[in-house]
């Protein structure tokens, strides 16, 4: 079987599913923008890695240089991840092609049968199969009415190895000390990311709490309101911008804990996975994907979404109690490595591909050789 994956953009993860699958013996051809981080590693790795660029929803260019690329060679899938756009150019450079059309999606809403996009890529009658970050978003498709059969649940997974914590002190030149309770949220910090909530629930703390607990907020700031509310001058000296830190990953591992206050439409948020990989405790809400992956009382908090008091008692309780935030913690590096592992992604990927084979059997080759980025 030959695949084409079409991609915008990989996070680490989804380049070692892709390195991952090649390993194990499945003929892969890849086009990514050159801009993408992973790029470079992909194209060192992979016989075929393709430059693609997606100016827009709809890029006849885009389209004519898939078109191009499916009719090289016959491939037997197009592969388009992980967002819609290349949904939407693949789906419109395979028209009239016998090709099976396998589409990914890892986040929760924003498709609507009143929506043209949404038509043009999730809710085409021309997509074979959608692989589903989680649960919460497989049951999200079929909630607006795609079939259960055209829908897989694939983790996905990561592996403790990747993660490589900075020390404590690097968070002195930020504005923390030592001995303060630092709380991480990484993230795209747009309005449906609740961190106004979270910094309701900072002001909380800090008014009926002796407790020195802080924010960092690390990633782009796109909420206005997030900005407004840093200012107040009650939390200001207790909120800390780190924007888009060349290294978040390591940076929040030197934090205490990790928050994602989301409001919707969150499937199974990567930033979550790589604080829980790294031993963080984590408090989540209760949307979504986030209450699949962290388990109340076992490897984090889950707490009411939208609800300040519940997000500032869940933080007070970890900040009191360094116990709690050590089995929580080892609750969370637990849970990702036995339940989200890159080695199982790959198989079930794979899996998921041969079932798509007339013969409906699955590739071979299931054990990939070690792979490096």
């Amino acid at each position: 079987m030959k695949i084409l994956a079409v991609a915008e953009h990989l996070d680490l993860a989804e380049t070692h599913t892709l390195l991952g699958m090649h390993a194990a013996g499945v003929d892969l051809s890849v086009m990514l923008h050159p801009a993408v981080p992973h790029f470079s590693t992909l194209h060192d790795q992979l016989p075929d890695v393709t430059p693609l660029e997606m100016r827009r929803d709809i890029d006849p260019e885009a389209i004519r240089s898939i078109r191009r690329k499916l009719r090289s060679r016959p491939y037997d899938v197009l592969y388009m991840i992980p967002t819609k756009r290349p949904v939407i150019q693949g789906l419109r450079a395979s028209r009239g092609m016998s090709i099976k059309r396998v589409a990914y999606r890892g986040v929760v809403g924003s498709i609507s049968q009143l929506n043209v996009l949404s038509h043009l890529s999730y809710l085409s009658p021309n997509l074979d199969r959608i692989f589903c970050a989680c649960d919460a978003v497989r049951d999200g498709l079929h909630g607006v009415g795609i079939a259960r059969r055209k829908l897989v649940r694939i983790y996905k997974g990561h592996d403790l190895d990747w993660y490589h914590p900075a020390p404590r002190s690097t968070l002195a030149p930020l504005g923390m000390k030592r001995d303060d309770f630092v709380v991480a949220c990484a993230t795209h910090i747009q309005p449906r990311k609740g961190v106004p909530i979270l910094l309701k629930a900072l002001d909380r703390l800090v008014q009926n709490s002796e407790l020195p607990i802080h924010v960092l907020l690390l990633g782009e700031v796109a909420d206005r309101a997030v900005r407004r509310l840093g200012r107040d001058p009650r939390i200001s000296h207790r909120v800390h911008f780190a924007g888009n830190h060349p290294d978040t990953t390591a940076l929040v591992a030197a934090c205490d804990a990790f928050v994602m206050p989301s409001l919707r439409r969150e499937g199974m948020a990567r930033s979550v996975m790589e604080a829980m990989a790294q031993g963080l405790p984590t408090v989540v809400s209760d949307v979504g994907g986030l209450p699949e992956l962290v388990r109340h009382g076992e490897s984090g908090l889950v707490a009411r979404a939208g609800d300040p008091i519940a997000l500032a008692a869940a933080i007070e309780q970890l900040a009191r109690d360094p116990e709690l935030c050590r089995l929580l913690g080892a609750g969370a590096r637990a849970r990702i490595r036995a339940d989200f592992t890159i080695q199982d992604t790959v198989r079930e990927t794979i899996a998921a591909f041969g079932a798509l084979a007339p013969s409906g059997e699955a590739l071979p080759g299931l054990t990939p050789r070690p792979v490096h980025v």
